[in-house]
């Protein structure tokens, strides 16, 4: 009889184990829908237009560029020396 009544309890506690385990599985998920993404990505960065230099043809900002006679220089030394 009581081989029979723990062997209940032990049945009992599994099930009720996996109820927890699988409503915290779905608690979580739903918690982490509520969150906005954190993938790394800002939403506040503002694209520049790249441009290319006339000497060596790498891009960079064109905030940064060096503008000698119609031409963008992505330093003062490429510029000194296209002339």
């Amino acid at each position: 009889m009581l081989v029979r009544l723990l062997m209940i309890l032990g049945i009992l506690a599994l099930i009720a184990w996996g109820v927890l385990w699988f409503l915290k599985r779905r608690l979580l998920k739903w918690l982490s829908h509520l969150q906005p993404p954190t993938t790394g990505t800002s939403t506040n960065i503002v694209s520049e237009k790249l441009i290319e230099c006339a000497y060596c043809h790498t891009f960079f900002p064109k905030n940064r560029a060096i503008i000698r006679e119609e031409h963008f220089y992505c330093c003062e030394e490429h510029a000194s020396l296209s002339q």
